[in-house]
């Protein structure tokens, strides 16, 4: 039986779901189907593309899933703007359903100009919180706090046009200790990034479109890549990472920091770019 339900896992949702409906084995292991994965495909090609048939489906797979043993969830609502805000009246409900002990992705793409608040609550049982390995939202808002207590498996977090400030990102991170790669795009209330000394494993940095940062500070040493398209970044600390290989920065005239400091705080370095404002090295 484990391995009837391991092939079933590896199918994509809609063949996993169509052989569910022929199959009295299938249809037992559909109820711990792993991976959830909703976004305009799961309509096919015999679908108008309407949005109200992306909730309906989605509202007719959770009624017959248990919620158990899901392991990867997304949600894409990008394609379907026009029901966005039906998709967010339900999605507490829907991540309740599969955010369970042992998920370890998670991906919610919206795409609106008010972001809905991610419920950090969910994220209160350890159990939930310790498995997850990736974390990727858009166009949501997200307040983690220092009542958060730290992710023990999280390697990926990715937040493309969310609310969150300087400090929340900070209370996140600290108590994010396995944490290998960090992505921010568009995040327009983040006013400082600071990445402490203690993220030992954290080996790509990349930022871009946060027009509100200003100051950003890195203690981590063993970063490889870094990124960073900030504009109007007024401070700008890289501190001492014998592991940084490639650098590009796009910004203010930083020009004099990578002459006094980039050198010796940062020997190894194999590839750089500097795109400054008025000029480029």
């Amino acid at each position: 039986m484990d391995i009837w339900h391991h092939i079933h896992s590896l199918l994509p949702l809609r063949d996993a779901a169509r052989i569910a409906c022929v199959s009295r084995t299938f249809l037992r292991s559909w109820r711990y189907y792993p991976n959830l994965i909703f976004n305009r495909h799961i309509l096919g090609s015999n679908s108008d593309g309407r949005g109200r048939d992306f909730i309906r489906t989605i509202d007719h797979v959770l009624k017959k899933h248990s919620g158990v043993n899901v392991k990867k969830l997304t949600l894409d609502m990008y394609n379907f703007p026009e029901v966005t805000n039906a998709c967010r009246q339900r999605l507490d409900g829907w991540l309740q359903i599969t955010m369970r002990p042992g998920i370890e992705e998670i991906n919610l793409l919206s795409l609106a100009n008010e972001a809905y608040m991610f419920p950090c609550w969910l994220l209160s049982d350890d159990r939930i919180k310790d498995s997850i390995r990736c974390l990727n939202l858009s166009s949501f808002a997200f307040r983690p706090t220092v009542k958060l207590s730290p992710f023990k498996c999280l390697a990926m977090l990715r937040l493309n046009y969310v609310c969150i400030t300087g400090y929340e990102l900070g209370c996140l991170v600290s108590n994010t200790l396995t944490l290998e790669r960090l992505e921010l795009n568009g995040c327009g209330d983040l006013d400082c990034l600071k990445i402490p000394s203690q993220l030992q494993r954290l080996s790509c940095l990349m930022v871009s479109g946060c027009f509100r940062l200003d100051v950003i500070d890195i203690k981590t040493p063993n970063l490889r890549v870094i990124r960073l398209d900030v504009e109007k970044v007024k401070k700008l600390s890289l501190g001492v990472s014998l592991e940084l290989n490639e650098l590009c920065i796009h910004g203010p005239d930083f020009a004099s920091y990578a002459r006094l400091k980039l050198l010796s705080n940062a020997p190894n370095v194999e590839s750089l770019y500097l795109k400054l404002i008025d000029e480029v090295f």
